[in-house]
């Protein structure tokens, strides 16, 4: 069917609803009070555009789940595209005017595969054979690779090499990560330089300099007197 003119569908408001059909296309477009597009489907030969807002309004699309849960929201107002979790929650927000990316997680994490069968989040790791990693055992270990990732509250804001295969396991390689430490040779302060231990996957506090050249681990962000506990670590390997 081919129209000259939309067909119009009004109701007790002065909007208007237009429908028409165009040479290898149509489109539907919907009209404010004043007369002005706000809303249109239109589609000619290979080009297809839904275009929202104008005329001193806002476009916004909100894509649900079958709960009426919001998954993305492509906000007109704020020029953002956000991302929410299964709660609800925002997990990712890319914001249109500062150009930035924001991430609820807290490090940058890449899968590597695990010597180890039962390696816990939280746990430190060192280079192994093969390119694989193994939880680490030995004190100032310059092969040092990093943290699990996904411990206590803190979980990846980036996750690198991801589906590749299964048994592999997030490490976190930079940024702030939840990790077992054990205050047992030493007490832990904050801002504590950290490196490997004697004690199976956990840091200690860098008594001997020149032993943690290349085997620091990272920075304290939480003090530990005494024991073994999970402590947010600032992951800069040098």
């Amino acid at each position: 069917m081919d129209l000259d003119s939309p067909v119009v569908v009004t109701g007790s408001g002065t909007g208007k609803l237009e429908l028409q059909a165009l040479a290898g296309g149509g489109r539907i477009r919907v009209r404010e009070n004043g007369g002005q597009v706000v809303a249109e489907l239109a589609s000619a030969l290979s080009v297809s555009v839904l275009a929202l807002g104008g005329s001193e309004s806002n476009g916004t699309v909100l894509i649900k789940d079958t709960d009426g849960t919001t998954v993305i929201s492509l906000n007109g107002r704020d020029h953002d595209i956000i991302l929410f979790d299964r709660d609800g929650d925002q997990s990712v927000l890319i914001d249109g005017d500062a150009g930035d990316v924001r991430l609820t997680g807290g490090d940058a994490a890449e899968e590597f595969e695990v010597v180890d069968d039962d390696v816990a989040p939280g746990s430190v790791l060192v280079i192994a054979e093969g390119g694989r990693l193994a939880v680490s055992r030995t004190p100032y270990d310059r092969k040092v690779a990093g943290v699990v990732s996904g411990a206590g509250h803190l979980k990846p804001g980036i996750r690198l090499s991801s589906g590749k295969t299964t048994g592999r396991h997030p490490v976190a390689l930079a940024g702030t990560v939840c990790c077992f430490v054990d205050a047992g040779y030493g007490e832990i302060a904050v801002g504590e330089l950290l490196t490997t231990s004697a004690t199976a996957g956990h840091a200690m506090r860098v008594n001997e300099p020149a032993a943690a050249f290349g085997a620091v681990l990272g920075k304290a962000l939480a003090p530990l007197s005494h024991g073994t506990s999970l402590i947010p670590v600032l992951v800069s390997l040098h």
